[in-house]
């Protein structure tokens, strides 16, 4: 029997809330770079991002179904090249792109985007 407890000491909490603002800092900081650095012409609702090293994971949300349907082969260029780059930048391996639309959140989640990306 061990006599080493189990029980995560408020260092250890501390630590842990540490690192949990560090990353959604990081993260943060990644969509408003890849925000301000995407074609303007690319329609956008929102970006969400992951980090899930060695990747990360990059949603991308399109305002409307038709614009996620009428998306061309140069905008999702455009957008892979963006967050390859940033994801490089930050030392990870790969990324991972999604493409969603707000209007079906909207339609099948009442817009939570918590929900749907469960």
């Amino acid at each position: 029997m061990s006599n080493i407890s189990s029980i995560p000491t408020e260092e250890d909490f501390a630590r842990a809330k540490l690192k949990m603002k560090k990353r959604l800092k990081a993260e943060s900081d990644f969509k408003v770079e890849m925000r301000s650095s995407l074609t303007r012409s690319i329609p956008c609702h929102d970006i969400w991002v992951w980090f899930n090293e060695p990747n990360c994971t990059v949603s991308y949300v399109f305002p409307t179904d038709a614009n996620l349907n009428d998306c061309d082969n140069d905008f999702h260029k455009n957008i892979e090249s963006v967050a390859k780059h940033i994801a490089d930048n930050n030392g990870f391996k790969g990324v991972v792109i999604e493409y969603h639309s707000h209007e079906y959140v909207l339609k099948k989640y009442n817009g939570n985007y918590d929900s749907y990306f469960r």
